[in-house]
């Protein structure tokens, strides 16, 4: 069962398994590796700076995701910068609505 607007060809395929092994790689994850995903407008109320400040705050040895971010990158970009040093955080389109669903599979 599906939540209201969710079409039913928004669902994994197939091919679901390759297709997230290939955009992992892409990225350069592991395919144990955890990701944080933030995708869209809204960030204040969603979290973002917060989501960062956390980020920012934990030693490399102890940094348990990488963070990939969707939306309009002047918007967060600058927030990033304030926050984060030697942590990755991937920029994608913010109409990236089929590299998110490969990533996510």
């Amino acid at each position: 069962m599906l939540p209201p607007g969710i079409q039913k060809d928004r669902l994994a395929g197939d091919d679901y398994a390759e297709l997230r092994a290939t955009k992992r790689r892409e990225l350069g994850l592991e395919d144990d590796e955890k990701m944080v995903l933030m995708v869209g407008s809204g960030f204040k109320t969603k979290g973002l700076d917060r989501s960062l400040q956390a980020l920012a705050s934990l030693p490399q040895s102890q940094l348990f995701a990488e963070m990939l971010v969707s939306g309009q990158r002047k918007q967060w970009q600058e927030n990033a910068k304030n926050y984060v040093e030697n942590h990755d955080i991937f920029s994608m389109p913010q109409r990236a609505v089929d590299v998110i669903e490969q990533v996510i599979s």
